[in-house]
C-alpha cells in the first residue's frame, strides 16, 4: 500500500489486504450493481462496496459488516449514504452519532470533511446550528485504507488476539526481530482529525508470515492477530519468550 499513489491502486491495495485479513473475497461480499448504480458515489467508494459492501467480520460478534462495529466510528452502509442538500455525501459517522463525515459524490478521489460537535473550539467555524467542519483530508481512498486498517486493528470481531506495547516492551522487541518481514503497509500522518476524535494518524506495518497488523502512534504500539497461530505469538512475545 505505501507504494500507491492513486485511487485505483489504493483501492487495489485495500482489497488484497482484506483478503489477506479476512479470506478470499466472495462475489456475496460486493453489493450489486444494480444499487451501486442508483447511488452517487465517487469512484473510492463504488469499488469499495461493489467488491466489500457486504464483507463479514473476521469472527460473528453481532455486526454485518468488518467496516463498522461498537467501539470506534464506522462507514455507512450503502442504504445509509445520504446525498446532502449542500451536494455533499453523508458516508461515515462516529460512533455516538456526535459527527459525520462528508464527500463528494460522482467524483475520482474526493476530499474528506467531518462535520458536527467536536470538544474543542478550534475546529473550524461554528455555524448557525453549532456544527463545526473540518476538512482531515485530501484523497477519499486514503481515508478509505486507513479506516479499515482501524477497524480491523480496533474492533473486537477483527481480530483473534490483540496486545499493547510501548517502546522498549518485550513485544516491542518482537517487532525488531522481526524488522525484515515487518512490511511497512500503510502512513495514515497526512489526515488532520481532531483532537477529541480517534485519532486515525500514525503508521501500519504488517508481519504476513505471523498474521499481525501493528499500528504505531508516537511510542505507542497497538499489535493484532488474525488466527490463534498469532496470538499465542503475541501471547509469548508480550512474556519476553
Amino acid at each position: 500500500m505505501t507504494d500507491a499513489r492513486d485511487a485505483a491502486s489504493r483501492m487495489g491495495a485495500l482489497e488484497r489486504f482484506l483478503e489477506f485479513w479476512y479470506g478470499p473475497n466472495r462475489p456475496e461480499f460486493g453489493e450489486p450493481k444494480d444499487r451501486l448504480d442508483a447511488s452517487p458515489l465517487p469512484y473510492p467508494l463504488r469499488r469499495f462496496y461493489g467488491s466489500a459492501g457486504r464483507q463479514p467480520p473476521l469472527r460473528n460478534d453481532g455486526n454485518d459488516y468488518f467496516y463498522q462495529g461498537g467501539s470506534g466510528h464506522h462507514l455507512l452502509d450503502l442504504d445509509g449514504i445520504e446525498l446532502l442538500p449542500d451536494g455533499r455525501l453523508n458516508f461515515f459517522t462516529e460512533y455516538q452519532g456526535d459527527w459525520n463525515g462528508l464527500t463528494l459524490p460522482d467524483a475520482e478521489d474526493p476530499p474528506v470533511w467531518l462535520k458536527g460537535c467536536f470538544e474543542e473550539d478550534d475546529v473550524g467555524e461554528e455555524d448557525e446550528e453549532g456544527e463545526r467542519t473540518v476538512r482531515v483530508g485530501d484523497s477519499l481512498s486514503a481515508f478509505l485504507v486507513a479506516h479499515c486498517l482501524m477497524a480491523t486493528l480496533y474492533e473486537s470481531e477483527n481480530h483473534v488476539g490483540s496486545a499493547w506495547a510501548k517502546t522498549g516492551d518485550p513485544l516491542h522487541d518482537y517487532l525488531g526481530t522481526k524488522r525484515a518481514s515487518a512490511s511497512p503497509l500503510w502512513d495514515a500522518r497526512g489526515l488532520a482529525w481532531p483532537r477529541s476524535c480517534l485519532d486515525y494518524g500514525g503508521s501500519f506495518r504488517l508481519v504476513p508470515d505471523d498474521g499481525i497488523l501493528v499500528h504505531q502512534t508516537d511510542d505507542a504500539f497497538r499489535f493484532v492477530a488474525r488466527d490463534a497461530r498469532g496470538a499465542r505469538i503475541l501471547e509469548e512475545a508480550s512474556r519476553g519468550r
